[in-house]
């Protein structure tokens, strides 16, 4: 049992006497009685001041260990905050490791991108500085190709005047050629009223040698005296040199106009932009000249005189025609003389090529007409046994 639970024992037991006796209605004056009241009071007194000098001591050693525990909590805070601390240092270190990561990343990044940016940047003044070139060469190609369309605008110009000239000069030569041919016409006029003077002549003779009687002359001596005038005729180098000569200024002048009418047409095309000349000389079409060389009259057998030949030669390069014209004159000359002499001297022979020849055109006609001299007919051809005409391609 303790000091404080003794004294307080005590102290109950003081308090029960004196109710006691207080309730007895005894007087309180003993001295034992109050040197015990008093030293009960006093050990009260320093059980008090004892239990509050124990309870100090207990609240000290409280207060220091309350001061312990909080040491021991802060303590536990700091080591705590210090692994916090370490760990928020590590996770700083490895954040400022992984930035600085991020960083050389971008800066590596920006550097590729600025080096690309720098080689595109390069490449497009390159392509932009071979696409001014290309623009530069094509503007001096366009006015290199403008001076020479220009030059080439100057030359057919030129060649265009040239023509003009040409052409002029052309007509004026046509215009003489066809003096010429009018004056070789007029010869040839001329010809044939001799040959009709011949006929008559040749009629006569035959008048003359059945009025004498002599019908017993063989027939070479007929078929000579018939062809006398014929020969005659061939062996004229005059008339042959007419009309070979009116053949030649004929062909000649249907040459020029051609060759003339082909360059106005070349030209035109050039001018128009087009270098394709086979639509002029589509539109052409093909020229020919009609020839006398080796036309002749020659005796056949029974008295027949009169193969013509003629050979058509085209101006432009094409196919040759040539024509082959037969007939002559025998025993039955009279006959045909008198059947063709009113339309001979109509038409100058005009129906020996309104069948055959007119196919060809009035130049042919007129050109075959030039040959016969207007004295081979159809029907007389017919009579002498000799084909028509033979046309060859």
């Amino acid at each position: 049992m303790t000091l404080a639970s003794e004294i307080l024992t005590v102290l109950d037991r003081n308090t029960e006497t004196l109710n006691r006796l207080i309730s007895s209605g005894q007087t309180v004056d003993c001295p034992t009685a109050q040197r015990q009241f008093v030293a009960t009071a006093e050990a009260a007194s320093r059980l008090a001041e004892t239990e509050r000098l124990k309870a100090e001591a207990m609240m000290v050693r409280m207060q220091k260990m309350k001061i312990e525990a909080e040491t021991e909590r802060l303590k536990a805070e700091t080591e705590r905050m210090n692994a916090e601390n370490k760990r928020l240092q590590v996770e700083a270190e490895a954040d400022a490791e992984r930035f600085k990561a991020e960083t050389e990343r971008i800066k590596v990044g920006t550097d590729a991108g600025e080096e690309r940016f720098k080689a595109e940047t390069e490449r497009m003044k390159v392509e932009a500085e071979a696409e001014a070139e290309k623009v530069r060469t094509e503007a001096e190609r366009a006015v290199v190709e403008t001076e020479r369309l220009k030059a080439e605008a100057m030359v057919m110009r030129s060649e265009r005047m040239r023509i003009r000239a040409e052409m002029e000069r052309r007509e004026a030569e046509a215009e003489r050629m066809r003096a010429e041919e009018r004056r070789l016409i007029e010869e040839e006029k001329a010809q044939n009223v001799l040959k009709e003077a011949g006929r008559v002549e040749n009629k006569q003779v035959k008048v003359e040698e059945e009025r004498v009687g002599q019908k017993d002359l063989s027939g070479s001596a007929r078929e000579t005296q018939t062809i006398f005038f014929w020969d005659r005729l061939k062996a004229d180098p005059e008339a042959e040199r007419m009309r070979f000569e009116k053949e030649r200024l004929r062909s000649v002048t249907q040459g020029q106009k051609a060759e003339a009418e082909t360059g106005q047409e070349r030209v035109e095309a050039e001018t128009l932009g087009g270098k394709d000349l086979s639509r002029s000389g589509r539109g052409a079409g093909p020229l020919f000249f009609w020839g006398g060389l080796g036309a002749e009259p020659v005796q056949m057998e029974g008295g027949k005189v009169g193969k013509v030949g003629r050979k058509e030669v085209p101006l432009d390069g094409g196919e040759e025609r040539s024509e082959s014209i037969c007939g002559g004159e025998g025993e039955g000359g009279d006959s045909a003389e008198a059947k063709g002499g009113d339309s001979e001297a109509e038409g100058g022979g005009r129906g020996s090529w309104q069948g055959e020849a007119g196919a060809w055109g009035p130049a042919a006609a007129e050109g075959m007409r030039s040959f016969t001299g207007g004295s081979c007919e159809s029907d007389r051809l017919r009579e002498m046994g000799v084909g028509d005409i033979e046309l060859d391609r």
